[in-house]
């Protein structure tokens, strides 16, 4: 087996063309969680935006007509399907 064609994965007889298990260690990036994390937030602020938006507190907010809670909601939810995409394992 020719190891100068595998390149550095060949470090210790493993190469990654010759069938054999890997030496190289896969590490799912932070930014993957983050993604996760934000896509959840996403959910609940726009779940909760949207239950305000069918019941209005008897006491609305000043700008209450704006539903803040679904825009951002969605925004959190872009940001967070873009980060899972982008850095998923």
């Amino acid at each position: 087996m020719d190891y100068a064609l595998c390149g550095p994965q060949s470090i210790g007889g493993f190469c990654c063309h010759s069938g054999r298990m890997s030496t190289e260690k896969h590490f799912i990036p932070i930014w993957f969680f983050i993604g996760i994390t934000l896509l959840a937030y996403g959910l609940l602020i726009t779940g909760t935006g949207i239950y305000g938006l069918f019941l209005p507190a008897p006491q609305p907010v000043t700008l209450a007509e704006l539903h803040a809670g679904i825009w951002w909601g969605a925004l959190l939810l872009i940001l967070g399907a873009f980060y899972c995409h982008r850095f998923r394992p």
